[in-house]
Parts: structure tokens; sequence; C-alpha cells
């Protein structure tokens, strides 16, 4: 299983900024010197305090040691406004309280410089049966403030609050962000030479949190008072702080200035994957990028459906047809079909909700003026009564076919057979059976399956379900056929079938090779090392026999792999281009990319799959793109608005480069 990584990453050129030769020079107001914090958890449970003085009695009370820090260090300078990030459950806040004085330390030291104002829990120091009023009282107190002090400085405190028209409810009538607004005035009050802030500026609203931004900016510019900041918002650290910590599992992942530890931690923080991968990632995020920001577009827009109307008025730029398909965009299902359908009809595809029809959907059908609509439906997905009533309002619409069905399967074979009925001839022999769950791996090949003509038939990974789906299109002509839908007890269920059909009609024998997939093999099971081909190598007619195909099982490539190994089973492609574009689709929403393959098969296009929150799968595709780097002229992220981060995209922007910059 792939595991959060929390190993110390490699400190490497941060905009040329000498951190040693600051930190001897400056004021040091916090010192951490190799600060350990463990917890003991006790490894059995017992029920009274009689077992307890029993365990102990007999020395057998047990406690497993939890590290939540783990050999710790940094310095905060006088001035600064130091950040620290990190999950959930990494360390951050037990931090601040040994900072604070709240903790002490297991091991090593904390040395501190100045007074302390503490901003560490919400609703610490007050009594919520006491009013407002009370509890400025009895918080300033436990801050160390005189009764007098707080008098002096009350009106300061309920007008930064801005709570006077409530000083006497009793504080439990607050919500937490008026409570936050009455610790951060008291805080904040006097002129602390070290000031705390725990996740407090993430509660109140957001005219507040920009009031206390400002009120903090101010302690900075003008006492050059240091603040720490704990917060999950890598934004809210960038922009206050100059100096940060990532702190993960108890450990030091990285230090140094805000902008490149928010970069680390946006690209790595939480994601999954091994190590290699991770120094892949953190490799290429230091990169110097010179790839032309005028090479990267997207087809894009607020959902599926308007994304989908882009990526047709796109292709009808460099394309024509007269027929187009229409499937559902909330499935991805009927989303693969309809690709698949489309280009063996050489049609446009559009994504539609199964509600009603967006007027700019309409507009669009009117504009690419098809013939003939084509309607698939999954499970009652009302796509054809809405097909219907753009014929009545069309000029150009002759005919609306439907191809419905309750089963998926049987819906992919009935679009299979509509597709052979008017197909005049087959442009390959190749079919593909699939399952749902193998369908990002699909995504690399949109574009293939488009251009190529490949039918995508669906099966429920029964070797009955999958006999009677190979027999079909077997039938039909396709005599090569790539299934990806069976692990190791899978395939032999269906080797075992195929040899027994071949053995009842009189064939001798099924034979089996073994071809190597090379590093990028993501099976497990003991079926062997590669794409398995079931063949038929006994003998007599073809018409008495069950199968006279060649079956090649795809179950154990990842989604960067499964459109090279399909391209080594067609004939060679020659677009007679040395650059093309790259199609960037997530692998977590690819709807977009199937109404885009017909432009992606027109342009002789690569399409990466991307899996930005797993850093194996990122890995994987920034290797991709360095090797194709010569012949790649463009960028282009298909998608809904939001669909790739900030991060991500300058990432695989950077992959492009030329490695002489970095």
């Amino acid at each position: 299983m792939q595991e959060t990584l929390n190993t110390p990453l490699k400190y490497v050129d941060f905009d040329s900024v000498d951190l040693a030769a600051e930190e001897e020079s400056a004021e040091a107001m916090v010192s951490i010197n190799h600060v350990s914090m463990v917890f003991n958890m006790a490894s059995q449970k017992l029920n009274s305090l009689k077992e307890y003085f029993l365990a102990l009695a007999h020395r057998e009370l047990m406690f497993k040691e939890f590290y939540a820090l783990d050999d710790v260090s940094f310095q905060v300078n006088r001035g600064d406004v130091f950040g620290i990030l990190g999950t959930n459950g990494s360390g951050k806040s037990t931090m601040l309280k040994i900072i604070a004085g709240v903790l002490e330390p297991s091991k090593g030291s904390v040395s501190i410089n100045g007074n302390i104002a503490p901003l560490i829990e919400l609703g610490a120091g007050f009594d919520h049966e006491l009013t407002a009023r009370e509890n400025i009282y009895l918080n300033g107190a436990l801050l160390g403030y005189s009764k007098s002090f707080i008098e002096t400085h009350f009106d300061d405190i309920v007008d930064f609050a801005e709570i006077r028209d409530f000083l006497d409810m009793p504080l439990k009538n607050y919500s937490s962000g008026m409570v936050a607004r009455i610790a951060f005035a008291i805080a904040t009050v006097i002129v602390p030479d070290i000031l705390i802030v725990d996740e407090v500026l993430s509660v109140g609203d957001f005219m507040f949190q920009q009031k206390c931004e400002q009120r903090i900016q101010s302690l900075i510019e003008n006492h050059h008072t240091t603040v720490l900041i704990v917060s999950h918002s890598n934004d809210q650290i960038e922009r206050l702080c100059n100096k940060a910590i990532w702190i993960e599992k108890g450990k030091t992942r990285m230090i140094g200035p805000a902008h490149d530890v928010c970069q680390a931690y946006r690209a790595l923080g939480g994601h999954r994957g091994n190590a290699e991968s991770e120094s892949k990632v953190f490799e290429t995020l230091f990169k110097n990028s010179n790839f032309p920001a005028k090479a990267i577009h997207e087809i894009a827009d607020k959902d599926q459906y308007l994304a989908s109307i882009r990526a047709a008025q796109k292709a009808s730029e460099i394309m024509t047809s007269d027929v187009l398909v229409i499937a559902a965009g909330n499935n991805c299902n009927s989303q693969v079909m309809a690709g698949s359908l489309a280009g063996m009809l050489k049609a446009f595809v559009l994504l539609a909700p199964t509600d009603e029809f967006p007027l700019v959907l309409a507009s669009t059908i009117q504009q690419l003026k098809p013939k003939k609509v084509v309607a698939l439906e999954w499970n009652h997905e009302f796509i054809y009564p809405l097909a219907q009533t753009l014929q009545s309002s069309s000029e150009t619409i002759e005919q609306v076919d439907l191809i419905s069905e309750e089963d998926i399967g049987v819906l992919s074979e009935k679009a299979f057979a509509y597709a052979c009925d008017v197909l005049p001839e087959r442009p390959q022999d190749l079919a593909l059976v699939t399952s749902e769950r193998f369908v990002p791996s699909l995504i690399s090949a949109a574009g293939l399956i488009y251009g190529q003509s490949i039918p995508v038939l669906y099966t429920d990974n029964t070797a009955k379900k999958s006999l009677e789906l190979l027999k079909r299109a077997d039938e039909l002509g396709y005599h090569h056929i790539v299934t990806m839908n069976y692990d190791a007890g899978q395939r032999q269920e269906l080797e075992s079938a195929l040899a027994s059909l071949l053995k009842d009609t009189g064939s001798k024998d099924t034979g089996t090779k073994d071809k190597d997939t090379g590093p990028n093999d993501t099976s497990s099971g003991d079926a062997g090392s590669g794409v398995t081909d079931l063949v038929d190598t006994g003998s007599g007619d073809t018409d008495k026999r069950g199968l006279n195909a060649t079956v090649s099982d795809f179950s154990r490539l990842s989604p960067h792999s499964f459109e090279k190994a399909l391209t080594e089973l067609l004939p060679s492609q020659d677009f007679g281009l040395d650059t093309y574009p790259c199609f960037v689709a997530s692998q977590r929403s690819s709807a977009e990319i199937w109404a885009a393959a017909p432009l992606c098969a027109a342009q002789g296009s690569f399409i990466l799959p991307l899996d930005q929150d797993d850093m194996d799968d990122m890995a994987e595709a920034l290797a991709e793109l360095e090797k194709r780097k010569p012949h790649i002229k463009s960028l282009i992220y298909v998608g809904r608005h939001g669909s790739f981060d900030s991060i991500s995209k300058d990432l695989l922007a950077k992959a492009l480069s030329d490695s002489s910059l970095s």
C-alpha cells in the first residue's frame, strides 16, 4: 500500500536566500533545539482503578509511546512572521503549546526571548456562563493583565471585537467567531514581543479576518512583533509569512522561505506515493520554466455540459460531420460509449443533462447542423425525448435514433451492432472489452478509440458474459479483442471457459503467450508478468468453432500505458506531424475528454490522464512529458473550471521546459 511520506526534503536554492548567515546575525526570539514530545498511550484497557493499581503493583502497566514531535529544530527571529504547515495530527498545535509554555517538551530545549500573547485554543480562559464583559476581565487576568490595565483598554477591546451591543450577554450565546473576536482583541491590546496564532484567523468572518491581518501587519511593521501562525490555508501563510516550516507526522519535512515551503506543501502535502515519485515531483517543482504561456490553453467551462460544447465547437473548426451522438454527461460509462460510437460513425459528441437541454446546447446543435442525431440512453436517462424536441425546431435534423437499455453491457452491444449496421466497412479488426472500474485507463486512448473506430463493449467481469461478448465481436469480424477487466482469478476462469468451448467445438488447444509490459505494470496477482494472449490454435471450420480471435488482456496496464500498448496492435499511423498538442484530462472527472475525442483524433494529439492527488501518477505524467518534450507544441487542459490546480499546471509546464534553465 502507498503511504504518505515524512522524510526530510532536500533544501534547494530558495531564491538564493542565505538563511544560515541571516540566523547568525539576527536576534533570536524563539529557538527550538531538537525538541521531541512523547505521549504515553495505554496498550491495554483497564476498566477500574483496582485494575490499574493491580497492574501497577505487578509492573504490568504497559504504555505505547507516541511521538507527536520528533527532533524538530528551528529559529524564529525578531520581526519574522513564521508559518507552521502540516496536515491534521502532524504536531503543529503541540509545537505552539510548547512555545507558549503550556506543555513541557519530552526532549530538547526551548528558548523564548520576550513576552508572549498566545491565541492557541478558542474558548481557553473563558467561562461561558459569564457575560462577555466579565470574560474580558477574566481572560485578561489569566494573560497577566491587571484590572486597571483592562479598564484602561476596555473600550479598545470592545470596539475592535465589535461586541458593544452584546457585552452583557452570556458567552454561551456567542458563536465561535464572536468568541474569536474577543480572544484576538484581548491578546493584541498590548504590543507583545511574540504573538502566537493557531487557526484563529480561519474562524471569524471574512471582514474580521482582514481586520485581524491588518492588526498583525501593524504589530510587525510598527513594533517588530514576532508572529507564529498555524493555518491550513496555504494562501494565508504565503501572504502573511516570510518563513515557514512544514511538519508531517511530527518530523520536519522542509524549512525555508514561506513561498517555497507552501509550493512544496501544495504539491506533496498529504499526497500518497513512493519516495522516488516524491523526489521526481519535488525536483520538477523547483525548476525554472520557459514553456511559453501562449502555448497553454483550456477547453473548459463551469460544468461538463458546457465544456463538451466548447470541445465540439473546436472540433467543428477542423472537421465536418452530419452525425451527432448525444449522451448523459453525468455518467462516465455513457460518455465512453458515446466516444466509441461517435468514432465509428465519425460524429460529433455532446453531453447533456438528463432533465432539460440548456439553451446554449440547443444553439450549438444548430451550429453543427447535423442531419442525424443518435441518443444513447442508459437506465432511462431521458436523452431521447430531449433530442426529439430539438428535431422539431431544427432545420437540418432529419432523423433521431435511440439506443436505449437498462443494462450497461447490453447497451454497449446495441451501440456496437448499430454502428456495424451502418458502417460500409470496418477500418480495423480490433475491439475492446472492459468494465466500469477501468474507465480511467481508457482516457489516454480516447483519441485513438475515436480515430481508429474501436468499439468498446462492457462486461460484468464474469467468464460467461465475457465469452458472449468475445463471440459477438468475433462474429462481426473483430478478430483481435483487447480485454481489461480481469484479475488473476477471473483470467483463469476465462481461460478455462474458453478452453472448454474450443474443446466442445473440435478445436485442439488454447495457446498462451506472455508479453512483458515493462515498468508500467500496475497489477497484482500471480498470473504472469504481462499481457496474456489467449489464442485459438485449433483446427476445423471457422463456423463450427467457438471463437476465431486473439484475445489480449490489458488489465495490468496503467492509464499512462494503455494508449501506447493499444497503438502497437494497430496499423502504424502517420499524421505527418513532428509536433502535436498534449490534451490533459483529469482521471477523476473525464467526461469532457470524450467530447473532445474528435478534436484529439483530428490533430494526432497525445492525451495525458492526470490524477493530481496521486504523486506516483504525477511523477509518471512528468516523465512522459519529458520524454515527449521535443514533439509537444502546446498544453490543452480539458475539463470543468477548477479541475486542475495551479501547482499541477506549473509542474507540467516545467516538465516541458528547457532543462538547461533549471
